[in-house]
């Protein structure tokens, strides 16, 4: 899917930018950056230690919205499984590598077109859209972010 929208709650409307690039993209606001969160191994780097979740807070640039039927297993309380189909509805995106030199903790900064490695994370992790606001500084062009 190129756009996303959660009215019933009284969200933005997303777009996906590589699905709505060049019908859209040029005659109104850029809608593909998010805020968003997912949920981390704050052992990551210690495989000797045992998992232990947080949730991190990151933000990142649309892409698309998959969505497809997945037949996941279920345990019920006599330890019987069975298999139930759901519907998945899972977002692409390509997070931005915050400028720590320049970042607030209410402002966060990055540099254009510095990405990280795409992350597949469940829509209902995606919290808002987030506006791009230049900044006018030396060296290369960057952004600052600010929620809607």
């Amino acid at each position: 899917w190129g756009k996303i929208s959660f009215r019933l709650t009284g969200g933005d409307k997303m777009d996906g930018t590589e699905l709505v690039r060049y019908s859209r993209r040029n005659c109104s606001r850029d809608a593909t950056f998010i805020k968003y969160s997912r949920q981390v191994d704050r052992n990551e780097r210690s495989r000797n230690h045992d998992v232990e979740w947080y949730s991190k807070v990151e933000y990142g640039q649309l892409l698309r919205v998959v969505q497809f039927q997945c037949p996941l297993p279920f345990i019920w309380e006599n330890n019987q499984v069975t298999q139930d189909s759901k519907m998945l509805l899972l977002a692409v995106v390509r997070p931005v590598k915050l400028d720590k030199s320049r970042s607030t903790p209410t402002t966060p900064y990055f540099k254009d077109n510095n990405f990280g490695a795409v992350h597949i994370i469940n829509v209902d992790e995606m919290s808002c859209l987030v506006a791009r606001l230049p900044d006018h500084g030396e060296g290369a062009r960057r952004w600052a972010l600010g929620e809607r």
